[in-house]
C-alpha cells in the first residue's frame, strides 16, 4: 500500500510474500508463519514488531511523513499452559482517511 504522499507501507512483512521495493513501514502482528519474518531489510525506515523478544507487547506510536502508524493489542488470552495470546491492530492514517489492518486475530476455543 502506498500513501498519497508516496510512502511504502508493507503489512505482515514475511518471507512467503515479499513486495518489490523497500518499505518505508513494515509492520508485524505476531511472531510466527505467513505474518513475519526475521530476516527483514536494516534499511526499513520503520520496522514495527508488535512483540518483544523476551515476552509482550510492544506500543507504537510513529509518523513519518503524511502516514500515522500506531497499534493496539485485542484478545489477550492466557492458555490452559500458561503461555499469552493475544492480536494486534495496525492503524494507519493519512490525508483523512484511517485503516486498520487486524492481521492475525486469534482467540481461545473453550473445550465444552
Amino acid at each position: 500500500m502506498n500513501s498519497p504522499g508516496g510512502v511504502r507501507i508493507d503489512t505482515d512483512s514475511n518471507d512467503n510474500h515479499r513486495i518489490e521495493e523497500l518499505p518505508d513501514v513494515a509492520t508485524m502482528g505476531i511472531g510466527r508463519g505467513n505474518h513475519s519474518t526475521y530476516d527483514m531489510n536494516l534499511f526499513v525506515t520503520h520496522l514495527l514488531l508488535s512483540w518483544h523478544t523476551d515476552g509482550g507487547v510492544r506500543c507504537h506510536d510513529v509518523t513519518f511523513k503524511d502516514v500515522r502508524v500506531y497499534n493496539s493489542a485485542t484478545n489477550f488470552q492466557i492458555s490452559e499452559e500458561g503461555s499469552v495470546n493475544y492480536s494486534i491492530i495496525f492503524i494507519f492514517q493519512s490525508n483523512g482517511l484511517c485503516v486498520s489492518h487486524k492481521g492475525y486475530l486469534a482467540y481461545l476455543w473453550k473445550k465444552e
